[in-house]
């Protein structure tokens, strides 16, 4: 049981922080690319216990907290009403880093498909059904580098329209909550993973949880990158006055996220002692 728990909350730290990094790598990369300076990457929460400034005068860092990390630009950067001629470049910056889970996922899946195959759910021949018959192994077909990627994108298409249509039903009342899972679920299910399927439960689960956070900061919510897209997009409508907007907005999207968190770490909790 200790074991267990222990391996659950190991696993989880290190995929959170895999696909955090990869996120907020998204907007640095986005950011330097528009002329944007950035300050500080850390690569965790808190005080820095370690790091170096690169050519760029970018500081990174390793902090105690092992959660996921941050990307630190000029103030004016991380403006929520920045002015109509930097929205373009504010919208790019904030979509990078959801956009850079999706290519992460996209691209390990790919290799995943290219190096282990896919299992074949229909036998294509009776030399392949009667193998699978007698020997007990699963029939797998090793796909070119360009089918991999094709059957990449198709899964990583079918997750995010999963969780769409969930989120649709869910807001519809026609979805339980008891679905929605939070930081103690994630570290539950990685765990299993880990035990049931190894390495590879490891890999599939992080590229899993690497669309969600991209899927899940999508979202037109404050604080999530989905809300500042939506702030830009009323600033850029009204030109530049979206100022009256944003405190009411900022406000709706808190208490809607703060709701959220109590309701998964309800689902949580209900799951580990039922």
């Amino acid at each position: 049981m200790l074991f267990d728990t222990v391996l659950s909350i190991f696993v989880f730290i290190v995929v959170i922080g895999i696909v955090v990094t990869i996120h907020e790598l998204g907007h640095l990369i986005v950011a330097r690319w528009c002329g944007v300076h950035v300050e500080v990457f850390s690569f965790g929460f808190g005080r820095e216990l370690v790091g170096f400034t690169d050519r760029h005068g970018t500081r990174w860092q390793i902090a105690p907290i092992p959660l996921g990390g941050y990307v630190s630009m000029p103030s004016e950067e991380n403006s929520v009403s920045p002015r109509v001629a930097d929205l373009w470049r504010h919208a790019l910056i904030t979509i990078g880093g959801p956009a850079a889970n999706y290519v992460f996922a996209v691209a390990g899946f790919s290799v995943l498909y290219w190096l282990y195959g896919v299992t074949v759910p229909v036998p294509a021949t009776v030399d392949q059904l009667m193998d699978a018959l007698t020997t007990g192994k699963r029939i797998v077909e090793y796909p070119s580098i360009l089918e991999s990627v094709r059957l990449s994108v198709a899964e990583t298409w079918n997750v995010t329209r999963e969780m769409l249509d969930y989120l649709v039903n869910l807001v519809m009342a026609r979805a339980p909550v008891d679905k929605l899972v939070g930081p103690v679920g994630i570290a539950h299910i990685s765990g299993q993973a880990v035990s049931q399927a190894g390495f590879m439960g490891f890999v599939r689960l992080t590229l899993l949880i690497s669309v969600a956070l991209g899927f899940f900061n999508a979202l037109p919510l404050p604080p999530l990158d989905g809300g500042r897209l939506v702030m830009y997009a009323i600033g850029w409508i009204s030109n530049g006055r979206s100022k009256r907007f944003e405190m009411p907005y900022l406000l709706v999207g808190w208490v809607l996220m703060l709701g959220l968190f109590v309701v998964v770490t309800w689902n949580d909790v209900w799951r580990l002692f039922r």
